[in-house]
């Protein structure tokens, strides 16, 4: 310890180093230790913690650097940026029925529905832009750049739907309710409710959402390829 002084708290970095906070006379001070015996100061002031770095969320050879919502709830609504840091080029995938979790609580989950991948360069970045539907009825729809995690795959006749719509070509289509109308039938399987039911509550089809009286109509229209989706995964209507 320091003549006069003490050691006023002790932290290990690793098995071989330790920072020290100690006081010595008026004034306090912070040293980095190593077992041999060396001593580096790091600076003036007490040491009240250490800080230490967030874990790397990984996806196979991948660090994924950042999940965020461009506000699309039935589109290709999912940027996924990964990291490379190995020394050859690594391609991603991800699987329909991958859902991603909200960091915020009131947003809804997100299901891929489509098949996508891309090449990562080595020692470089890249951005996937995955096709999802919300899958959260009565959830907030995220805001352009809200944060996601990688979440878990999904179960049951939610995963038997996105498997079925993955050998369509959503993005492709010339209905813009396409997503929509699959997105629907989600709801209706993670909610347990009919078509009917879902409307009666007044949580999916909110008047003061943009495009309110267009969606209402499209779907009182397409009813039928609403639970022609069902038929087709072979899941049982509610």
């Amino acid at each position: 310890t320091q003549t006069p002084g003490f050691f006023e708290r002790v932290l290990w970095v690793d098995e071989g180093r330790m920072v020290v906070g100690y006081a010595e006379g008026e004034s306090s001070a912070v040293d980095l230790l190593t077992l041999d015996g060396a001593r580096t100061p790091i600076g003036e002031g007490r040491l009240i913690g250490l800080m230490q770095p967030a874990a790397r969320v990984t996806w196979g050879d991948l660090e994924v650097e950042e999940v965020v919502s461009n506000g699309e709830i039935s589109g290709p609504g999912m940027d996924v940026t990964f990291r490379n840091p190995g020394p050859e080029d690594v391609t991603a995938t991800i699987p329909c029925g991958l859902t991603f979790a909200p960091e915020d609580a009131d947003d809804q989950r997100l299901m891929v529905v489509q098949p996508a991948s891309i090449v990562v360069p080595a020692g470089g970045e890249a951005t996937l832009t995955l096709y999802v539907i919300c899958i959260d009825a009565d959830s907030s729809m995220p805001d352009y750049g809200a944060t996601y995690t990688m979440g878990t795959m999904q179960t049951g006749s939610l995963l038997k739907l996105a498997e079925c719509a993955c050998t369509d070509d959503l993005a492709a289509s010339s209905d813009s309710f396409a997503g929509s109308k699959l997105m629907t039938a989600g709801w209706m399987i993670s909610e347990g409710m009919t078509l009917a039911e879902l409307q009666e509550t007044g949580e999916v089809w909110d008047p003061g959402l943009e495009g309110y009286e267009e969606y209402v109509e499209a779907m009182a229209q397409a009813e039928a390829e609403v639970y022609g989706w069902l038929e087709r995964c072979e899941i049982p209507s509610p």
